[in-house]
């Protein structure tokens, strides 16, 4: 799950530098224009090269959505919250950058480009090195990164400077990077074998919502005040934390065996 993860971090290394270069070259449209080249070509690869996986286990009486999701409800908010928080982080960073900094809508796709790249360096490295180098607990994931993205979505909220605003989201993107590997790894433990497809989609569909909430939250709140969707972001992280130091949910002492 952390190679996974890793390779959407990997992404987001490489989308937003590939992105400030098309945005020199051919305007702020041609980022656009580039990405519906790469899914059509992403499409196609997959029509032609992807096989179906055979099915190892054909379950006559799949699980129920609701009862699996009653098992490890906290996680589920918690895969929905922290995608929220981080979404509406990454659609309204650009306008910081520009309020900020006072840069030109031409100059702003490079510092931002540099910006996210920091963003997803740190991510790459906690889901693709640190997780990956050493086997540790759900909780030990969560309860380290929830802190780390908390306070560094709570410094992007008065960050003044590229310096520092660079520093914020390497963190960010390092504390996100311990998060979806933990909450991935618990919901996985939380449930019967069995019920591995279920909860998976169950944790999809939650961070969907996410996603879908994230602009429009995260837009609204930037309406009211550059700094309200980082301290929402901020609040959303310690919040998860108390109920997750609480929850039964993370008091397994199995540990992610990941070589």
């Amino acid at each position: 799950m952390a190679a996974v993860g890793a390779a959407f971090g990997l992404a987001i290394v490489v989308g937003p530098g590939i992105g400030a270069l098309a945005a020199r070259i051919g305007g702020l449209l041609a980022p656009i224009w580039l990405s519906v080249i790469l899914s059509l070509v992403n499409a196609l690869l997959v029509i032609l090269f992807l096989p179906e996986p055979k099915r190892r286990h054909q379950s006559t009486t799949p699980p129920g959505l609701l009862n699996v999701a009653q098992k490890v409800p906290h996680l589920l908010i918690a895969g929905f919250a922290t995608t929220m928080a981080s979404v509406a982080m990454e659609q309204t960073i650009a306008f910081v950058f520009e309020d900020r900094l006072k840069l030109r809508h031409d100059e702003a796709p490079g510092w931002i480009g540099i910006g996210l790249v920091a963003y997803g360096i740190s991510a790459v490295f906690a889901q693709g090195i640190l997780v990956r180098s050493f086997s540790l607990s759900p909780r030990a994931l969560l309860l380290s990164g929830l802190p780390l993205a908390a306070i560094s979505m709570a410094l992007l909220a008065i960050a003044n400077s590229f310096t520092l605003l660079l520093i914020c989201l390497a963190c960010q993107g390092l504390g996100q990077g311990m998060i979806g590997p933990g909450i991935t790894a618990a919901l996985s433990l939380g449930v019967d074998q069995n019920e591995q497809g279920t909860i998976a989609g169950i944790h999809s569909s939650s961070q969907a919502l996410g996603r879908l909430a994230g602009p429009l939250v995260g837009g609204s709140l930037y309406e009211w005040s550059e700094k309200y969707p980082y301290i929402f972001g901020a609040s959303l992280f310690f919040l998860l934390l108390i109920l997750l130091s609480n929850s039964k949910e993370l008091k397994s002492p199995k540990s992610i065996p990941i070589t």
